[in-house]
């Protein structure tokens, strides 16, 4: 990651950014933050699959705990929580299931952001594969 307006060194966000309707890239959901142990439990058995483009951790991400405005480190970066609600997209459904979006999207879910939570980077920075996710 080198820079929060979306010039990033080997991202999806530098080639296919999420945009918002009819406008410019969305700096909001620049990074998806998912918890492992969910991961975990709807793959059962199967090695860990990711859906679209994660930071996975072993994190609570529920309302309570990352509240929106959060700011958290990770590497040389720093990212804060948005209000962006992520209930889900289709590459979570094609290996998930329908049913694990079901589940997720359920509204007494909602609070437990079962599947993760979007952040906005506010300091761009190096980040690698084993930095540790730090609230601050």
């Amino acid at each position: 990651m080198d820079s929060p307006a979306g010039n990033w060194v080997d991202s999806r966000w530098q080639h296919r950014p999420w945009t918002q309707p009819g406008g410019p890239p969305d700096v909001r959901i620049q990074v998806s933050l998912a918890n492992t142990r969910i991961l975990r439990a709807l793959g059962g058995e199967k090695p860990l699959r990711l859906a679209g483009d994660n930071v996975v951790a072993d994190i609570d991400l529920c309302e309570a705990n990352m509240p929106v405005g959060q700011r958290l480190q990770l590497g040389q970066a720093a990212i804060e929580i948005s209000e962006v609600y992520n209930d889900a997209c289709g590459k979570f459904a094609a290996r998930y299931g329908q049913a694990a979006v079901n589940w997720i999207r359920q509204p007494a879910h909602r609070h437990l952001r079962l599947r993760g939570v979007f952040a906005a980077v506010v300091k761009p920075g190096w980040v690698t594969c084993w930095d540790r996710l730090y609230k601050g």
